[in-house]
């Protein structure tokens, strides 16, 4: 990849269009990439990881070590963490995250003493896998509902206008939002100071 027009701390002049073949947009926005910003891409973007991970789990982390780099010019901050989280005395995960590449992958693998349990990106959505002991393993996919849904339907949660699922009353409500940039930002600090960072509890 490389990199924009500009110094590394200030955002591309630039238009996206002329930047695609080498940039994916999202990484152009300026929050993701002004080094002011804690965290950067990472904090910004992998959120939605740990919060995926937290909805499979059912559980907020409660310490992550990590193991941070930096492996492209264009990013000002780390883009890259290897990172080792706790559940309580319920979990253990690890979890990798890199934006220093040309090509989206997502796996999640979720290994259980009766089964497993494989999300994967799939074209316009996300598959989901489940095998229970040596029985046949199931799948469905899951599509994507647009980026204004979304939003829509977070800011509906945070006025309380939609009810929360009662079939997952405790994951999906914004306060729950904290808890997922609180993991993250722990991945942050903890790569920045090489040291095990426990996340604030989250508030209840």
């Amino acid at each position: 990849m490389n990199q924009p027009n500009g110094t590394e701390n200030s955002c591309s002049s630039e238009s996206p269009s002329s930047l695609w073949p080498t940039l994916f947009l999202f990484l152009l926005a300026c929050r993701r990439r002004d080094s002011k910003h804690l965290g950067g891409v990472l904090l910004d973007s992998a959120v939605h990881f740990m919060a995926g991970l937290r909805l499979v789990l059912g559980a907020d982390a409660t310490e992550v070590f990590s193991v941070n780099s930096k492996k492209t010019a264009h990013m000002p901050q780390v883009d890259t963490f290897n990172a080792i989280l706790r559940f309580g005395d319920k979990f253990t995960a690890s979890a990798t995250v890199t934006y220093a590449t040309s090509t989206h992958r997502f796996n999640l693998i979720v290994v259980g003493s009766d089964g497993v349990v494989i999300v994967e990106r799939v074209g316009g959505g996300y598959k989901v896998t489940k095998r229970r002991g040596n029985d046949e393993p199931s799948s469905v996919t899951h599509g994507f509902c647009g980026v204004e849904n979304e939003i829509d339907a977070f800011v509906r949660l945070c006025l309380g206008k939609d009810p929360i699922d009662p079939s997952d009353p405790d994951l999906l409500d914004p306060i729950h939002a904290f808890s997922d940039l609180a993991m993250i930002e722990g991945t942050v600090t903890s790569g920045e100071r090489f040291v095990p960072v426990k996340p604030p509890p989250r508030i209840s």
